[in-house]
């Protein structure tokens, strides 16, 4: 069977230091379009550029001084672009480089199953306070709250094609419906079945034949069935596809108390029985997914059957077992879809900016900020202290920074500042890339803020318009005089 793929990627970082050390150069030339780690940008003018690098694999890179007229992010394929997310008591969690973060929860919107398309986007069956038990989508922050399908049961399954054009689900857990990703246009596929899937490139659903167990798979157009398992040793439930889409993984339920996990090659196999059967080290496993670069199986477990479960995922070697949390669904989604972020039709700016921080880890996106100036050649990004370990911080200058957005995290909406200010200190956590403070403002006869340090902390001293932490919130609104970071990943530890 093949469940891995192999990639290619050409790159071409801008300056690039190692374990905390920095490269830098004067402009990178009127309009040329770089590359540095996943991202992609165009330079209008002689921006001053630098990177700076860490032990583990965190990158900053900061451009300023010219126009940059787009900035696109283009995420390569490995692991750590590709969150494995999990539903736990209603509420969405994701575990990518062995920190588990919550993702959406809302006292409204209980979930009992979802999917994470690749353009960032829930969609889920929940329990909504106006219209009952539905389908529904909305964006990774929560945003964008919208119903899709109405008159169903809690606990209906709920999958989004590859591309997020179109979504398979059961409508009243019997039968195997599609329909365009919002709610439009729906198809039976099968008035019997259930645990509906798309295969990779949308053109098939496999699903759960009710009454036999057994894996059928038809056209997502609608037509004639076909049966692809043919196995009476074994029940067959939630099928998943390989990235490649040549291997149907499912449960294998051959009675008693276990429960197991194999693999059909898609197009039957022989006589439509199990090619492989994955060794999994834990007494139950079941409900898989398959990670987007076909390297490792994700899936429930628990002591018995039918008791508290938990997400976990390893190998296909079975090795590598790392058991997460408690879970009662698993979810890998395909890989984030390319973004653009400054340009025609950017998601952040649709015109030109004055300069960006950008930062990755290992090497996915960590964080990005991009500001726009009255006079982008003014504009400048300088690094005051932290090129070791700890905090990095920045002073962006220029002759008036008009607009500034930050966001940690690929899919999460920016914060929004306009500062009017000529400078801005940023600090980024130089362990995880994430941007921790954004704090404008004035500059008293064209100096820098000042600092000094304490036990443990750094103190920021200027004429601070508002200072903003990693999540958005704006922790002086009134204004500050002090700003006072930790030493160790800079965040705020005060405000005067």
């Amino acid at each position: 069977m093949k469940l891995s793929y192999s990639y290619v990627f050409a790159v071409t970082v801008v300056c690039l230091g190692c374990g905390g050390g920095s490269g830098t150069r004067a402009g990178l030339g009127v309009g040329t379009t770089s590359t540095v780690g996943e991202a992609r940008f165009t330079a209008t003018g002689t921006p001053q550029d630098q990177t700076l690098a860490f032990e583990g694999g965190v990158s900053i890179s900061s451009v300023a001084g010219a126009s940059i007229s787009s900035f696109e992010i283009f995420p390569a394929a490995n692991l750590n672009n590709a969150p494995l997310y999990f539903v736990n008591d209603g509420a969405l969690y994701s575990y990518c480089r062995g920190q588990v973060q919550l993702v959406y929860v809302s006292p409204a919107h209980y979930i009992y199953e979802a999917d994470v398309s690749s353009d960032g986007k829930i969609y889920m069956n929940t329990l909504d306070p106006s219209s009952g038990y539905v389908f529904a989508k909305c964006n990774l922050d929560g945003t964008g709250y919208s119903v899709l399908v109405t008159g169903l049961d809690f606990d209906c399954d709920i999958h989004v094609s590859r591309d997020g054009s179109k979504i398979v689900y059961d409508y009243g857990n019997s039968n195997v419906t599609d329909a365009n990703s919002d709610g439009t246009s729906p198809i039976t596929i099968d008035e019997n079945g259930y645990e509906g899937q798309f295969s990779p490139d949308g053109t098939k659903v496999s699903y759960v034949g009710a009454g036999d167990y057994q894996i059928w798979t038809e056209s997502a157009q609608g037509g004639r069935s076909k049966q692809l398992t043919n196995t009476r040793s074994y029940q067959n439930y939630e099928p998943t596809y390989s990235p490649d889409g040549s291997t149907i993984i499912c449960d294998l339920f051959p009675g008693g108390n276990s429960v197991g996990i194999g693999a059909y090659a898609a197009y039957g196999g022989t006589q439509g029985y199990p090619e492989n059967f994955f060794s999994i080290n834990v007494p139950d496993a079941y409900g898989p997914c398959v990670s987007p670069d076909g390297k490792y199986i994700g899936f429930l477990t628990s002591t018995s059957l039918n008791g508290p479960s938990s997400a976990a995922f390893q190998d296909l070697g079975g090795n590598s077992l790392t058991t997460i949390a408690p879970a009662n669904e698993v979810i890998w989604p395909s890989y984030p879809v390319p973004k653009t972020f400054i340009g025609a039709g950017g998601a952040w700016y649709t015109s030109a900016a004055a300069g960006f921080l950008y930062s990755s880890y290992q090497p996915g996106f960590a964080s990005l900020l991009a500001f726009t100036a009255t006079t982008p050649s003014t504009a400048t990004a300088k690094v005051t202290s932290g090129t070791g370990t700890g905090p990095v911080i920045y002073d962006l200058k220029a002759n008036s920074i008009t607009g500034l957005k930050y966001a940690n995290g690929y899919f999460n909406a920016p914060v929004s500042i306009t500062p009017s200010t000529t400078d801005v200190l940023v600090s980024i956590d130089s362990t995880t890339g994430a941007i921790t403070a954004v704090a404008p403002f004035v500059a008293v006869r064209g100096s820098s803020f000042s600092e000094s340090s304490g036990v443990g902390t750094v103190s920021c001293s200027a004429h601070f318009t508002g200072i903003w932490d990693a999540h958005g919130k704006n922790l002086a609104p009134a204004g500050a005089s002090v700003l006072t970071l930790d030493t160790k990943k800079g965040g705020v530890v005060s405000v005067r």
